[in-house]
């Protein structure tokens, strides 16, 4: 420091201070004490050379304005209230994007943003997104992630007005591809009533905020949607091997919005009115989580409208946000399996033949019960023998104004859940015995299934 000229003195001084007004460490705040200590020696000024040579603490010098971009201590920001009943509902649809069990643990938070008059929260697997919008008031801008399932586990337990409060730890580091960088954690104080949690999250930077590129509006209303979901949902395959067919296949022609799904057993197919202005796009395959998460938004009364493209589709609605990724595969012609319809089809009572089907099937211990299904002069015959020597067997009169004698074996679980979906009456479309089965209601022209009978 004697080397030193004095501005040259004043200017280090200076520099270590301002060092230590950003970094707030005590190695740097007695640094800048020793240096600002010489300075005031060659100033000849010995009063202040006592108070500069003490090792230095924050409160001791006023501290310069820390950069916004980087606020060095914790910080704690406005509350934000709203009612537990509306944050309930939507941690339901957010939880379809959270994994129970998941080896990143920023994946197992939600991301909550809170604004001046509504906080939006937002979970994600990498393979779809949830971003739900929940009005209240609020009177500042915060953000956190924080886990799914302690903070809905605690507003389980609460009713009523909630408030919460965001805030942030003071800053961290931690190495990152061989290079510091600085963080802070977050955390969230959950208030209603007396009772109060605070519950530690992680870095609100480290969520990940993908995008998925969805621009084609489908022409199809959210009730039309939520129908055919429902209806074809069952068809999807979970088999990992055929990946292309684990989800709804989604595509327009000159007929209408298609939506089909099968896993090789069975199919299921809707089709709503072609609407004149709307142009006809490319098959999309929708993954089954998603589909399933577009069913528990719609159930819960979100009226969205569905976006396609080859690499994404959108569920959007003002409060509810849903994006996921499609499936990048080729869905079969499934056209090809469809049978004609026959001029003289089966009519039987749905409710009637589900259920004399599931007492037939009871007295096998398979999972997949076969039942044979005999159709010969007026009446269907189901009957059920398994290996282990019982046996079962029922018949029903059904309407038909030609004449059949034909029978096959079906899985009995499959034709029981295509009765349910169909409804009333079931009209069975028959050709040989290892044809496939055509399956309508002709009160619902839109839909159909399709079973492929069992080789026994």
């Amino acid at each position: 420091m004697n080397a030193m000229t004095p501005i040259d003195a004043k200017a280090h001084a200076l520099a270590l201070y301002e060092t230590a007004c950003e970094s707030h460490r005590r190695q740097d705040w007695r640094m800048s004490a020793h240096a600002l200590a010489a300075v005031l020696k060659a100033l000849d000024i010995p009063e202040r050379i006592q108070q500069a040579a003490e090792p230095a603490k924050p409160a001791a010098i006023a501290p310069k304005a820390p950069k916004a971009a980087k606020p060095a201590k914790a910080s704690k920001v406005a509350a934000y209230s709203m009612t537990a009943e509306s944050l309930t509902r939507a941690l339901r649809l957010l939880g379809r994007a959270v994994e129970a069990r998941n080896s990143t643990p920023i994946l197992s938070t939600v991301h909550m943003r809170a604004a001046h008059s509504y906080l939006a929260i937002t979970s994600t697997n990498l393979d779809f997104k949830v971003s739900v919008r929940v009005e209240g008031e609020g009177l500042g801008q915060w953000e956190a992630a924080v886990p799914y399932a302690k903070l809905r586990d605690v507003l389980a337990k609460m009713s009523g007005p909630v408030t919460m409060t965001g805030e942030r730890s003071e800053v961290k580091t931690r190495k990152v591809n061989q290079e510091t960088e600085e963080y802070r954690d977050s955390s969230v104080k959950v208030s209603a009533g007396s009772a109060s949690a605070i519950l530690a999250g992680l870095c609100p930077e480290d969520f990940p905020m993908g995008k998925f590129e969805a621009n084609y509006q489908v022409p199809i209303t959210a009730s039309q949607l939520g129908d055919a979901l429902q209806f074809v949902r069952l068809s999807i395959s979970t088999e990992e091997t055929r990946y292309y067919l684990g989800g709804v296949y989604l595509h327009s022609s000159t007929q209408g919005t298609h939506v089909a799904a099968t896993d090789g057993h069975r199919l299921a197919c809707v089709t709503t009115a072609p609407q004149e202005t709307a142009p006809t796009f490319g098959g999309v395959i929708i993954p089954r989580d998603t589909v399933l998460a577009i069913l528990a938004c719609i159930k819960a009364g979100v009226d969205g409208a569905l976006h396609v493209s080859p690499s994404g589709v959108s569920f959007e609605s003002p409060e509810v946000c849903l994006q996921s990724k499609t499936i990048d595969g080729s869905f079969p012609d499934y056209t090809r399996v469809i049978p004609e319809t026959s001029d003289t089809p089966v009519s039987l009572d749905g409710a009637g033949l589900s259920a004399m089907v599931a007492r037939v099937s009871s007295v096998s211990d398979a999972k997949a019960p076969p039942v044979n299904l005999a159709f010969a002069d007026g009446y269907l015959t189901a009957t059920c023998q398994p290996l282990d020597g019982a046996a079962s067997s029922e018949s029903m009169g059904y309407g038909c104004t030609g004449a059949y004698d034909v029978s096959m074996s079906v899985n009995a679980n499959y034709l029981r859940q295509a009765c349910d979906e169909l409804g009333d009456v079931v009209e069975f479309h028959l050709g040989g015995s290892n044809d496939p089965i055509r399956l309508a209601n002709p009160a619902k022209p839109d839909r159909l299934m399709v079973l492929m009978p069992l080789r026994v």
